[in-house]
């Protein structure tokens, strides 16, 4: 009978600190916490969004680099709220993944490092001298608490 109780005392305590553990976790948060991520698409643009220090914000907008275009970071207002930390192509989940051509979607990622409101812009042009520019835009306002 002593050895159930303490089995049960031993459980109970085992119980406890994974539940402070767990709980402490989640105060703190993580980028790979989706509350901690902020995404955006082009239906965004033009609008205001919030977003935590040390979250990250997440921009994905329709592409295809074989037409000679892609996206650009035009602005970024405030680099001490906002800042980029990666950008990418991702192809389009097609019947064959390296068809040349394919569409896709960029995803440009942001890293919200300080309290304040800046605007992103981006902008879909061709990079090279006397190419089209910004035929399409992407503007958010972010404002980091």
């Amino acid at each position: 009978m002593k050895r159930l109780a303490m089995v049960a005392v031993l459980l109970a305590l085992g119980v406890g600190v994974l539940v402070t553990t767990l709980a402490c976790a989640r105060a703190r948060g993580s980028s790979d916490d989706p509350a901690h991520q902020l995404s955006l698409d082009a239906s965004y643009s033009g609008k205001e969004v919030e977003a935590a220090v040390g979250s990250s914000v997440t921009v994905n907008l329709d592409s295809n680099p074989s037409t000679g275009f892609r996206w650009e970071l035009a602005a970024i207002g405030d680099e001490k709220v906002l800042q980029l930390a990666s950008q990418e192509f991702r192809q389009a989940d097609v019947a064959q993944p390296e068809m040349v051509g394919a569409a896709g979607q960029e995803v440009w990622t942001f890293k919200a490092v300080g309290e304040g409101k800046t605007k992103l812009a981006l902008e879909y042009s061709q990079p090279w001298e006397g190419g089209e520019k910004a035929i399409d835009t992407f503007t958010a306002t972010v404002t980091v608490n």
